[in-house]
């Protein structure tokens, strides 16, 4: 049995699971978990990319003085 202040969330996380089943069949709720997950993937690649333009950006100028 759960905790009265625990009870609210486990219905709400059994809402989101049943209509994540009922949109995906198949992997319900884990289809999405691995949708993000691969959003995720591609944004922290992303992300590196980015940083790695600010490195080379910020070293332009002292390749460019020498």
């Amino acid at each position: 049995e759960l905790p009265e202040h625990q009870r609210g969330d486990a219905v709400s996380s059994m809402v989101y699971e049943a209509n994540a089943r009922v949109r995906d069949p198949v992997y319900g709720c884990v289809g999405a978990i691995s949708s993000l997950q691969q959003q995720i993937d591609m944004l922290q690649t992303q992300l590196a990319l980015a940083q790695a333009e600010v490195v080379h950006m910020r070293m332009r100028p002292v390749l460019i003085d020498d």
